[in-house]
């Protein structure tokens, strides 16, 4: 299974990239959505404790297992 299909709505990611968000934890909210109901391959995840969302790629977060 590739890191693409464990990632969830609601679990807890390790951001990585960008520089200045390394080390912070998010919360995945699901898929971005690019219109017409179709989705891109970046998560929005909800970056804790600053309550804001970022868009990241896989490359850019880890699960927290």
């Amino acid at each position: 299974m590739s890191q693409q299909e464990r990632v969830q709505v609601g679990d807890s990611v390790e951001i990585l990239r960008p520089p200045y968000l390394e080390g912070k934890i998010g919360l995945i909210q699901g898929r971005e959505n690019v219109g017409f109901g179709q989705t891109s391959d970046r998560w929005l995840a909800q970056v804790i404790p600053d309550n804001f969302v970022v868009s990241l790629n896989l490359e850019e977060f880890r699960p927290i297992e």
